[in-house]
């Protein structure tokens, strides 16, 4: 395991930190590594969020022509349709 060494961290945010910690029943310390933690695991929302944009993105490139999207808002509002 690595050791980090923190300077300079604003005194709102240490005792932001430490309030947490103790509702949490953990050391300022724990608490510490559970925010690093948590925020260095990839969100399941964001990984969902990627697929979907990797997906829309396939799906865009196999439309006939490649069209770009002022192509396409074209074709829409020559078509007549309504949204």
């Amino acid at each position: 395991m690595a050791n980090l060494l923190l300077r300079e961290v604003n005194e709102n945010v240490v005792e932001f930190l430490r309030s947490n910690a103790k509702r949490n029943k953990r050391s300022l310390n724990s608490e510490i590594l559970a925010v690093l933690e948590q925020h260095a695991q990839p969100s399941t929302k964001r990984i969902g969020a990627i697929e979907r944009i990797e997906k829309l993105s396939k799906q865009f490139k196999a439309l006939p022509g490649n069209a770009s999207a002022v192509d396409l808002v074209r074709e829409v509002r020559d078509s007549g349709c309504s949204w």
